[in-house]
């Protein structure tokens, strides 16, 4: 089968994280995939925050839930923010950018899973502290995020449904 359909194929949303960082060399990997996103009218309008700092991680998780981690107890945390006067295509540039990394990581051995929960946080009265600690430019608004590392558990793969597809012929 070819490489890029079975990882696809493989590629699950981890929930469960071994403590060990994800070496340097691996994370760069990772977000060159990113950075090698396609973007509409090649204007790359994306931030990308890494944040691999352990004690930021746990303070940020419990701004978005005191009661368990969003984050899943991650290695690493990739916010993605766009300029706020940027519109629905820079959105989906970034979800493409997410993906990207997604199957980079899994490729190279490590899970992830694509987090929404921290609009939350960038929504609320935390904003301002959760921009200058990620290095967020001012003027962004948060998009998506992905937790990193490796994996400490995995799950089945999803139940496709082929009737989501319409073939026009």
């Amino acid at each position: 089968m070819n490489e890029v359909l079975k990882t696809i194929e493989e590629r699950r949303s981890i929930r469960a994280y071994e403590p060990a960082p994800i070496p340097e060399a691996d994370l760069k990997a990772i977000m060159d995939a990113a950075l090698q996103a396609p973007t509409a009218r090649n204007l790359q309008p994306w931030h990308f925050s890494v944040i691999t700092d352990r004690a930021l991680i746990d303070e940020f998780d419990n701004a978005l839930n005191p009661e368990r981690s969003v984050t899943y107890k991650a290695p690493a945390l990739v916010i993605i923010t766009v300029p706020a006067e940027h519109g629905f295509f820079a959105k989906v540039d970034c979800g493409i950018a997410v993906q990207n990394i997604a199957l980079a990581a899994w490729s190279m051995g490590y899970g992830s899973v694509i987090l929404g929960m921290p609009r939350v946080v960038f929504e609320g009265d935390r904003r301002e502290e959760f921009m200058q600690k990620f290095q967020i430019p001012a003027d962004h608004e948060f998009i998506i995020g992905i937790a990193l590392g490796k994996a400490a558990a995995t799950k089945e793969a999803h139940e496709m449904n082929p009737d989501k597809i319409s073939w026009i012929r």
